[in-house]
């Protein structure tokens, strides 16, 4: 099962973010409602940075954002 991750978040602070994302399980509609709520979000306010990243099968590690062996 895979795992995405997407948030909207301010550039100050995107490196740090980036390391804690959070994930939800993914099903096509999951996925689409996600990007375009975090798309509408970087839209709306110049200031944020949309992120999104998917991990594998193997699933994610919540805590570094990274694949889980």
């Amino acid at each position: 099962m895979s795992s995405l991750f997407v948030f909207a978040a301010s550039r100050e602070v995107e490196p740090f973010v980036s390391t804690l994302p959070r994930t939800l399980q993914t099903g096509i509609g999951k996925a689409a409602a996600a990007v375009a709520v975090a798309r509408e979000l970087a839209t709306r306010d110049t200031r944020l940075v949309c992120l999104l990243g998917v991990a594998g099968a193997y699933g994610a590690d919540p805590e570094v954002g990274i694949l889980a062996e």
